[in-house]
């Protein structure tokens, strides 16, 4: 019996498809805050301005203080590692469902010159939730309590690594968090403590978390690649294969120019439908939209430029997409009063350049500098 043909899609539809959910197409006026946090499933924020200019930048009537407002003050939002161990800003109410995909067990992180074992890892995880209950610590204070806690003050060197290698698994657990800053100095604290309504209902189960973390992930970015996925969770602790199973007719699968990508069945006739964008935006450093971009794909981004857009050490470039095309990068002014380089993949024409100075200035809105241009070809 000869197997159906799957549905065919553009990765320009695709793509749109996802600036459209993003509120990259047109600025979200339905939106708050958290909901689209949660349609990006969390935002990087290994750079806190990137993460605020990120969400600011989608959200009708939000600034950059509204994004800091809601984590510091409100609490509506949690900072921690999560996704490829590296730091996300979560809806405090999603955190926990986040948590309990990743319940297998302590997770190896390693950095240069430190080596931890894995009965350190299982140690550690164990004891930081008890140790910091009600409490909020910096990265010294936490590290001395741990030591004294365990009885092992040899861990005191790596405890307090700014990696976080013996930190992290209990992050991923569910049992430490970032607080707000004390000077110079990050704190941590217990997320029952930071949020307590949402800890305060029973945590959902393993496999139920892992498929509502899917199914949020292809809400937001399909139709994706199942290895995008991946790369986009990065550890084997979401077992995407299984849970796609797991989710049934729920998710669908479709040609995307001679790939096979997911997609929420429910969504396959709008991302038909939907006209193609070729709205031109600036997005900032390690954008949602560019971290979980299709890197192979060349009317997207030609090869020769990706270096310029996925940088050494894990640096991502602040980018100007034309729909769903990176047709340059970018880069905020060091001095408010000085302009905002641009430096062009392509020429844009005279509709583009309106567009992308009427973006310069909701940016430099945003970061309160200069709303000029100084742009460079090539």
């Amino acid at each position: 019996m000869k197997t159906p043909a799957l549905p065919t899609i553009t990765w320009e539809q695709a793509l749109t498809w996802r600036l459209h959910r993003h509120g990259l197409d047109v600025r979200s006026a339905d939106l708050d805050l958290m909901e689209m946090t949660e349609r990006l499933c969390g935002v990087h924020a290994q750079v806190l301005s990137c993460a605020e200019l990120m969400l600011a930048i989608r959200v009708g009537d939000q600034t950059m203080q509204s994004v800091r407002s809601a984590l510091w003050d409100q609490h509506a939002l949690v900072k921690t590692w999560v996704m490829r161990g590296t730091l996300h800003l979560l809806t405090s109410r999603s955190l926990p469902r986040y948590a309990a995909t990743m319940h297998a067990g302590p997770i190896y992180w390693t950095a240069d010159g430190v080596t931890v074992t894995e009965q350190d890892v299982r140690l550690v995880a164990s004891a930081v939730g008890t140790v910091l209950r009600g409490r909020v610590m910096t990265r010294a204070e936490l590290a001395g309590a741990l030591c004294a806690e365990l009885a092992r003050p040899d861990l005191a060197e790596v405890l307090t690594h700014g990696f976080g290698p013996l930190l992290k698994p209990a992050a991923l657990a569910g049992d430490l968090c970032f607080g707000a800053d004390r000077g110079r100095n990050v704190t941590f604290t217990h997320p029952a403590d930071w949020a307590a309504q949402a800890w305060a209902q029973r945590p959902p189960a393993p496999a139920a978390a892992q498929q509502a973390v899917l199914r949020d992930f292809l809400f937001g970015y399909g139709p994706s690649l199942p290895k995008d996925i991946q790369r986009w969770w990065g550890t084997t602790r979401l077992p995407i294969t299984h849970t796609r199973a797991d989710l049934g007719d729920e998710v669908a699968e479709v040609c995307v120019e001679g790939r096979t990508c997911w997609l929420l069945h429910r969504d396959l006739e709008s991302v038909r439908a939907l006209a193609p964008s070729r709205r031109i935006r600036l997005l900032g450093g390690f954008d949602q939209y560019t971290v979980t971009l299709p890197q192979r794909v060349e009317a997207l981004l030609p090869k020769a430029a990706r270096p310029l857009v996925y940088r050494t050490a894990g640096w991502i470039s602040p980018v100007v997409t034309a729909g769903p095309a990176i047709v340059g990068v970018w880069r905020a002014p060091q001095r408010a009063s000085d302009p905002l380089q641009v430096r062009l993949l392509r020429p844009l024409d005279a509709g583009e350049r309106a567009q992308l100075t009427e973006e310069a200035a909701l940016v430099a809105g945003l970061l309160h500098t200069s709303p000029e241009l100084a742009i460079e070809s090539g």
